[in-house]
């Protein structure tokens, strides 16, 4: 089974904490006082994730705390797939600090165990927000009497493929008729 890429934002890390775990990091030592100034920061649900970028190289783990990640676990309890809407913001931020970082930063011949980049990007692309609160409470599986709701926001990734998907099925049926039509 492979690992959850589920992350929440934790808004309680001080500023101190995350300029420590940066730097025991590059030590590879323990990291973490407690100060002022919190600072929000996304953390992985899964003890597993969080424990397979940990045992990354370095370099890998560096990309992620300079985008605003750290290597603990908070759990918002937003259903496996989702997070909540109020995070969208500080989410933005920081997976654009990812990308930004990545472009930046190579990665080439750098060990990442079980974490698998390719899968953590298909997750970021697919997750949801959750746009009431009761939402987090739900199972994610409904009940069979129950309708399935489905999230009110579709992502422009989505679009795009619905719409080329639809685009080559008509020209698919074109090519079919101008084929079977006889001249």
């Amino acid at each position: 089974m492979g690992l959850k890429y589920d992350f929440d934002i934790c808004p309680e890390v001080s500023e101190e904490i995350v300029e420590n775990d940066v730097r025991a990091d590059l030590q590879g030592q323990a990291a973490g006082s407690f100060a002022s100034s919190p600072r929000p920061v996304a953390m992985f649900r899964d003890v597993r994730t969080s424990d397979a970028l940990r045992r990354a190289s370095p370099r890998v783990r560096q990309l992620f705390l300079a985008s605003g990640f750290r290597l603990g676990v908070y759990d918002s309890g937003a259903p496996e797939g989702f997070y909540p809407a109020e995070d969208e913001a500080v989410r933005h931020l920081i997976l654009s600090n990812f990308v930004e970082n990545m472009k930046n930063t190579p990665l080439r011949g750098e060990y990442c165990g079980d974490f698998d980049f390719s899968e953590f990007m298909e997750h970021i692309l697919a997750a949801k927000p959750i746009l009431e609160e009761r939402d987090m409470t739900k199972k994610t599986t409904p009940e069979p009497e129950q309708e399935v709701q489905r999230p009110e926001r579709k992502s422009v990734l989505g679009r795009v493929i619905f719409a080329v998907s639809i685009a080559v099925l008509a020209l698919l049926a074109l090519k079919w008729l101008s084929a079977t039509i006889p001249n």
